[in-house]
């Protein structure tokens, strides 16, 4: 894994993120990644917090923006960067339980031990089988 921390450029303005999300899209295999694991989870906190995947001439890229700064972290794999996503929005669920209705579903499992159904990007049948699941809970 390779950090390396860029200030906004040119492109990006501090526009509340927008134009960060329009930059993504503009780069080949880019794009910005607003919802995340089998229940379509928020990812960040847009437009202030922008979270996005790349692809980079060295394997794939985690692009965040926080308040104008950008971080880019390369990996050499997607699973790489999959996990690595998968450990951001954790903390971002932990930190931020109520927005997401998640409060005391996360403390039954450690930090970095979610089960498989809150990791990985989100799809609609991941999403089906969340709602059948807490359906069949009782849960709303």
């Amino acid at each position: 894994m390779t950090a390396c921390p860029v200030r906004v450029a040119e492109s990006w303005h501090p526009d509340g993120g927008w134009s960060f999300v329009a930059a993504l899209s503009r780069i080949e295999g880019g794009r910005a990644v607003a919802v995340w694991g089998g229940g379509g989870w928020d990812l960040g906190d847009w437009p202030r917090v922008v979270y996005g995947h790349m692809r980079t001439d060295d394997g794939f890229a985690l692009a965040e923006l926080v308040d104008g700064d950008v971080t880019v972290t390369v990996f050499r794999t997607r699973l790489d960067l999959i996990e690595a996503t998968d450990q951001v929005a954790e903390r971002w669920w932990r930190h931020n339980p109520d927005r997401y209705r998640l409060t005391g579903v996360l403390d039954k499992w450690p930090q970095g031990e979610l089960p498989d159904h809150f990791r990985g990007p989100f799809n609609r049948s991941a999403r089906e089988w969340w709602r059948a699941a807490r359906t069949r809970r009782g849960a709303r």
